[in-house]
């Protein structure tokens, strides 16, 4: 909606099944790939029209989901949600793989792209995963690791992993009821 004259100036499209739930979008060529309750939704950005689903199957039930494209390659969309952090193919929908962060559970996952490193942050772990979906650390953060993984890098460039300054997270306190 143009905010001066209320008229509309994109296109919308309705999510089955997403009723109320967060969604969560990127932009990868001519295509919009968007996220909400568990399935990752493809759609050509000329026309609209759903290119795939990817229904995420094999993981439980999600309630959420957040996306992150690995960006050098532009070959595949990673997914994190429900403890499980998933590459799917952007141009097929497929999945290349399917990964269980052990000691997530089921929490929320939120995920960025390094390189060609995914790093993952889930109930109180940080994950370095390459991009065939194996763990390269998984490191405990003691009443952290509840919020987002934010990466820095030294004047702006991200050349080799001596720039990286700091996977900082945004983190809550853990207080049990």
């Amino acid at each position: 909606m143009d905010p001066s004259s209320g008229n509309k100036i994109g296109n919308s499209v309705s999510l089955p099944g997403s009723l109320y739930m967060a969604v969560s979008q990127i932009r990868f060529n001519d295509r919009l790939l968007v996220g909400s309750y568990g399935s990752v939704y493809c759609y050509d950005t000329s026309n609209y029209n759903l290119l795939w689903t990817n229904e995420l199957s094999g993981c439980g039930y999600h309630f959420g989901v957040s996306l992150s494209l690995l960006y050098e390659y532009g070959t595949a969309l990673i997914v994190g949600f429900h403890g499980h952090v998933v590459s799917i193919n952007p141009n097929s929908g497929k999945t290349n793989w399917t990964l269980s962060l052990p000691g997530s559970g089921y929490g929320f996952v939120s995920v960025v792209i390094r390189k060609n490193t995914i790093i993952a942050v889930s109930k109180g772990y940080l994950y370095a995963i390459d991009a065939s979906g194996s763990i390269l650390l998984k490191d405990g953060l003691s009443g952290l690791g509840y919020g987002d993984a934010i990466i820095g890098s030294k004047d702006g460039e991200d050349q080799n992993s001596s720039n990286l300054i700091f996977a900082r997270l945004s983190a809550r306190e853990h207080r049990s009821h």
